[in-house]
């Protein structure tokens, strides 16, 4: 067994943990969509477990991995969707809003990444000498695919998370914990496959055992501060220290939300 598949079986018992954790505290359905990621990551690790440690050499990952590829991307989407949702619930105006810029911000990712996928064909051809056909090229187009989701989750939940901290906007302790965990783990994994896809130095290998490291470490965070009372307790991450410019700021805030619900009535 080496250090990969350990630490894919830290991480997977840790994903268990944690949905453990989330149904002993009842949070699962404040937190559905979330806890089926959770569940879907654990599916299918043991996959690829199981193909390894029962020799199945007949069984090509790559085929099974591009299977499942598309399910994790709609799901770390419906996870920013709904993420969205529980931070900006209030502010039902600028909540309409912001999806209408994600839908946006997806289809440029997703053009960019199209026009930019030389180099995942590259990198996946430099890591597997000879590899050619079909079947690499869409592996290649999974890495795209990776790159693209993962960018869109980060960036999302970041401008979310930058607008909040700009506009003292009151959030459970839970969601803001959940809301940095993911831009870390979203950010970290769509870094990771930009630097395997531009810089020939980088290992796949390497990139896979960073994504699981910066995982594991995401993971502890949430089962360490996610808890009944944070569902309560209200944290404000921006201008805590200054009352006057807190409540100047949300009158702006609703203004702004109020003003976008008028022209949402017009259109």
């Amino acid at each position: 067994m080496d250090w990969s598949h350990i630490a894919e079986i830290a991480s997977d018992a840790l994903t268990l943990g944690l949905i453990f954790r989330l149904l002993s505290l009842r949070l699962q359905s404040a937190y559905r969509v979330f806890c089926v990621l959770l569940l879907f990551e654990v599916v299918t690790s043991g996959i690829a477990l199981w193909l390894h440690f029962a020799h199945l050499v007949q069984v090509n990952y790559r085929i099974v991995w591009l299977s499942f590829a598309p399910v994790g991307w709609i799901l770390y989407l419906a996870t920013v969707y709904a993420l969205l949702n529980a931070l900006l619930k209030k502010f039902p105006g600028i909540l309409r809003f912001s999806r209408t810029v994600l839908h946006i911000s997806f289809l440029v990712a997703a053009l960019i990444g199209v026009l930019t996928a030389r180099p995942e064909f590259v990198a996946y051809e430099r890591t597997v000498p000879g590899s050619t056909g079909s079947l690499n090229h869409l592996v290649a187009a999974g890495f795209v695919g990776e790159r693209i989701f993962s960018m869109v989750a980060a960036l999302a939940i970041l401008v979310t998370l930058a607008f909040i901290l700009w506009f003292p906007v009151q959030l459970p302790r839970n969601l803001t914990v959940f809301s940095l965990g993911l831009v870390v783990y979203f950010g970290a994994r769509a870094s990771l496959i930009l630097a395997y896809s531009f810089f020939s130095s980088v290992n796949l290998n390497a990139v896979n055992m960073s994504v699981m490291f910066i995982l594991t470490a995401c993971l502890l965070y949430f089962l360490i501060f996610i808890n009944k009372a944070g569902e309560e307790a209200p944290v404000r991450i921006g201008h805590s220290w200054n009352a006057a410019e807190q409540q100047r700021l949300i009158g702006q805030l609703e203004a702004m939300n109020a003003a976008l619900l008028r022209s949402a009535r017009r259109s």
